[in-house]
């Protein structure tokens, strides 16, 4: 499978093109995927190997290692895209490595939350950001059990924005040093954008659940 075979397989599977950024990202993590490949690691292997990455991320960031934390941190997100696509590729989707991705997705996320909390986050702030993200990954898991196949709609708080946000947010602690407030602002930030993404996918599911009982 070559590159434009990799960005059709991934077009058809949520429904609609990829817009430039992500097409850019796409692109990227196909090229990385390769060398992935050449190591026979499997999804699975990868999809560990990208959590063990994100919480070595909130490892750092709790360590004050705020600029490391920042790189690390979007590195796990690459490799959250590399094993999908890895996948794709030599054709070893399953069942069981989809359950093991968002598993680890969630755990990794909360835990990047968490240390915001441990360095000075208000409690209302990354309990609204944990929530919104939970809502949102539950309404496309229970999209999916009612028979809508797909991720649905790409929101604008899709877990690689999401991971994007802590880092320029560990960049900015790297900057001007641990701040109660910056850290909540950022937090609000996330819950505030998560929660567009949930009105968008909700939205999305409603009118396409609305179009498949009017058949």
């Amino acid at each position: 499978m070559n590159k434009n075979q990799y960005l059709a397989a991934w077009q058809a599977s949520h429904g609609a093109p990829a817009m430039k950024v992500i097409s850019i990202f796409l692109t990227i993590v196909f090229y990385v995927s390769t060398f992935f490949i050449k190591l026979k690691l499997k999804p699975n292997h990868i999809t560990i190997l990208g959590g063990l990455v994100g919480l070595t991320a909130a490892a750092l960031f709790a360590a004050e290692f705020w600029l490391l934390a920042a790189f690390v941190a979007v590195l796990s997100s690459l490799l959250d895209g590399v094993d999908g696509a890895v996948a794709e590729i030599t054709g070893q989707k399953s069942k069981f490595g989809a359950l093991l991705d968002v598993t680890i997705d969630r755990i990794v996320e909360i835990s990047l939350i968490l240390v915001l909390a441990a360095g000075g986050a208000s409690f209302e702030s990354v309990t609204s950001a944990a929530l919104a993200i939970l809502i949102l990954e539950y309404i496309r898991a229970k999209a999916n059990s009612l028979g809508i196949t797909g991720p649905g709609k790409i929101t604008i708080a899709e877990r690689p924005t999401r991971v994007v946000m802590f880092a320029m947010l560990s960049v900015g602690v790297w900057v001007i040093g641990l701040d109660n407030l910056l850290l909540t602002i950022g937090a609000w930030t996330l819950t505030a954008f998560t929660a567009i993404g949930v009105i968008q996918l909700f939205f999305c599911f409603a009118d396409q659940l609305r179009h498949n009982s009017s058949r």
